[in-house]
């Protein structure tokens, strides 16, 4: 009984009336409180989807056909958004995808509302690349610019690539 486990192609139903089919064969001289105490066990342990077994575990089921229906209810919730979302991916999918996704959050209205207004300095900042020679004019932070500066030291300084 112990190595009972669900088949592939059985259904939670199939499963728990067998396993009560076998268990009353095995058990009957035992009370039907300790037999229903052990259809619950063996049916719980059955169970080849780990994710349905951990959360019949965790539901704290009474008897059989509580932990049945709790199984059903979890299987058919992970079937439907397993479901939905293979139409999602399947109909908005492309390359780049999560470029677009960040860029979008990024210039989306309610999301810059929600992390407040930008800081900015009071004045120009004047931003001289030592290995450009050229002035860099601006009204953003002093983070952007040193970001700025360092993009491009390392453009100019990059080896080229050869074919």
């Amino acid at each position: 009984m112990k190595t009972r486990h669900q088949k592939p192609e059985e259904s939670l139903q199939e499963c728990a009336f067998e396993i009560q089919r076998l268990n009353t064969l095995a058990f009957s001289d035992f009370s039907a409180t300790v037999r229903e105490m052990i259809y619950l066990e063996y049916f719980v342990d059955g169970l080849t989807d780990e994710e349905i077994q951990r959360t019949v575990r965790m539901a704290d089921v009474q008897d059989l056909k509580s932990a049945l229906l709790y199984a059903l209810k979890f299987e058919a919730a992970s079937q439907a958004s397993c479901i939905d979302l293979h139409k999602v991916e399947e109909h908005f999918f492309w390359n780049n995808v999560r470029n677009d996704v960040d860029k979008w959050c990024r210039t989306c209205n309610p999301c810059a509302a929600r992390k407040g207004p930008r800081k900015r300095t009071r004045g120009r900042l004047l931003l001289e690349s030592e290995s450009a020679g050229i002035l860099l004019e601006s009204e953003t932070s002093q983070r952007t610019l040193s970001k700025a500066a360092y993009q491009l030291r390392r453009c100019l300084h990059s080896p080229k690539k050869t074919k």
